[in-house]
């Protein structure tokens, strides 16, 4: 047989228990595995609203990136490069 070292507090906390009735005992558990229960249900709620968050940025960042590209950026590239290209054959 193991011996459990409990310190007083666990101990109080146990004789506590065992002087509540069954029921008592059951719908404090019940209690108990509520707020668990609660506390999984806002997180998985919050992670919905910073996935919902997390979409919307991404498509506006993707937006921007768009217009940015079809504002000139790759034709500015492309002069660039055809520039330093006749850079190079001057030399």
């Amino acid at each position: 047989m193991r011996t459990i070292v409990i310190n007083n507090d666990k101990k109080a906390e146990i004789e506590k228990y065992q002087r509540m009735t069954l029921t008592a005992l059951e719908d404090e558990v019940q209690k108990e595995e509520q707020k668990i229960e609660e506390a999984l249900k806002s997180f998985e709620e919050e992670v919905e609203k910073l996935q919902s968050k997390y979409e919307s940025l991404n498509a506006e960042k993707e937006q921007q990136i768009a217009a940015v590209k079809n504002g000139g950026l790759g034709l500015m590239k492309s002069v660039i490069k055809n520039m330093s290209a006749e850079k190079k054959d001057e030399l």
